[in-house]
């Protein structure tokens, strides 16, 4: 029997990537698999949207407080109540499309390899430019490496982005869901594929399994910033930060080895720091020039 992917994705507006993104699936070549979509509180009809052009697509609701960890975890359980045994769960954004032969690329990669978690190149769509690989975290330099070089084979790694993501369902069976608690939006994809592989999953990069993504449209980033006072505070604190300290606190604390976690709170002071004194750094230069 061929195993059945449940392609789980959660979104709050943004409408016009949910259309593409929905579209870029009705044409696939791989045909046992059922979308199920968390609409985190969406006031702009995605949800009359799809109940009329795709009906197929089972769809959950959100009071918009959920964030993406809590929305794909509400789309992860609700699929693990139809899972068979062999059946798969697929992760990915709404700002994805993707071509007609990924799911039937990204099982095949996974099937291949027993225990195995098949990740996605990430591509983006306006620049056509490898934007997501794998992630390599080296501890003692404090190095976030997005590995997006010699991607042309396999690879096997050590955590990956959920963006495009084929898990086996015995994954939540042995390890539960994403922390939606201590890291609700950003980063809960970095440790829950560590804490997998932690539990004798293999990670796999597949160069054929690509996915194309809206990269400018996420969160809040350094690149963003204006570094007024206030856009500092989002960067630290913000949920939408993709820096925001919290978040790092906790990555640092659930995957760093033991030995190595005071070096990195360290190094997470220091930058705060760093984003604090940017507004009056820019103020000193504004009077010199």
């Amino acid at each position: 029997m061929i195993p059945k992917i449940f392609v789980v994705t959660s979104v709050h507006n943004s409408l016009s990537h949910t259309k593409k993104f929905l579209e870029s699936f009705s044409h696939q070549t791989y045909k046992s698999y059922q979308i199920i979509l968390v609409d985190d509180g969406s006031t702009d009809n995605t949800a009359l949207f799809i109940k009329k052009t795709y009906p197929k697509v089972k769809i959950l609701s959100g009071n918009g407080s959920l964030w993406w960890t809590g929305g794909i975890n509400l789309a992860i359980s609700e699929s693990m109540k139809s899972t068979k045994a062999g059946d798969f769960i697929l992760t990915i954004n709404n700002d994805c499309v993707v071509d007609s032969t990924y799911l039937e690329k990204i099982a095949s990669t996974s099937s291949a390899h027993q225990r195995s978690i098949g990740g996605s190149l990430g591509i983006e769509q306006a620049t056509k430019r490898v934007h997501t690989g794998y992630l390599h975290v080296d501890w003692r330099k404090g190095i976030w490496l997005n590995q997006v070089k010699d991607v042309n084979v396999i690879k096997s790694c050590d955590h990956l982005s959920t963006k495009g993501t084929l898990f086996p369902i015995e994954v939540f069976q042995k390890i539960g869901l994403l922390d939606e608690v201590r890291l609700p939006h950003y980063g809960s994809d970095f440790e829950f594929t560590n804490r997998a592989r932690l539990n004798g999953f293999i990670l796999l990069l597949g160069p054929d399994c690509v996915v194309y993504c809206d990269h400018e449209r996420t969160g809040l980033t350094r690149q963003s910033r204006s570094v007024g006072y206030l856009e500092v505070f989002k960067l630290i604190w913000s949920i939408k930060s993709t820096i925001n300290v919290r978040d790092q606190y906790y990555l640092v604390r659930l995957m760093c080895p033991k030995e190595l976690r005071p070096l990195n709170y360290f190094r997470l002071f220091i930058k705060g720091i760093y984003l604090l004194s940017l507004p009056i750094r820019r103020l000193f230069s504004r009077k010199k020039s």
